[in-house]
């Protein structure tokens, strides 16, 4: 009797590991499949974990609401440009010849959207090493914050700030120049 519910206790727990393996690497194989581009991966807002494509500005828009205030602005090298400014969020988009607006980068600072990986304002290196692995760069800034990123895939990089050691600020940069595209 004993060996039969040892038999038992041990299939189920074989059976136990495969299935979250399984799982771990399911939720792996979505994140590759994304690539590397940050700009591809979804940001999660609000309580409601409402997936947010940044690219795309008229739907920033319609989740987050009308902005605290627009700054806009042209200049030779990037053409017009246009910041949206919400509490803690910060968005930047170029306007291309053929009016659409392109994403050129922005600022979290609040807790209140987290990346696609799960990382928000708030968290630890560690937490952002165990999602994104080691970072690319590891330095200070001016204030003496500790800065990390990770390098330009496919034309963007992401960027974590840290403040006793845990996040303060979160960046997005696109690298594709899009100002100058058609």
């Amino acid at each position: 009797m004993r060996l039969k519910i040892c038999i038992v206790f041990v299939t189920l727990s074989l059976i136990f590991l495969s299935l979250t393996g399984c799982q771990s690497s399911i939720e792996n194989k979505e994140i590759e499949d994304k690539g590397y581009n940050y700009l591809n991966e979804p940001f999660i807002f609000g309580e409601e974990k409402v997936e947010l494509n940044i690219k795309d500005k008229d739907k920033v828009i319609e989740i987050l609401g009308t902005p605290l205030s627009e700054d806009t602005g042209s200049n030779d090298t990037r053409g017009t440009y246009f910041v949206f400014n919400y509490e803690g969020l910060h968005f930047s988009y170029v306007q291309n010849d053929k009016g659409d607006f392109i994403l050129d980068g922005f600022h979290i600072a609040s807790d209140k959207i987290m990346t696609y990986r799960h990382v928000s304002i708030g968290q630890s290196f560690e937490d952002i090493s165990n999602k994104y692995g080691e970072p690319d760069t590891d330095g200070f800034n001016y204030e003496g914050n500790r800065v990390i990123s990770y390098p330009p895939k496919e034309g963007s990089s992401l960027w974590f700030e840290l403040k006793d050691n845990k996040i303060i600020r979160i960046v997005l940069i696109n690298h594709e120049k899009p100002w100058l595209k058609n």
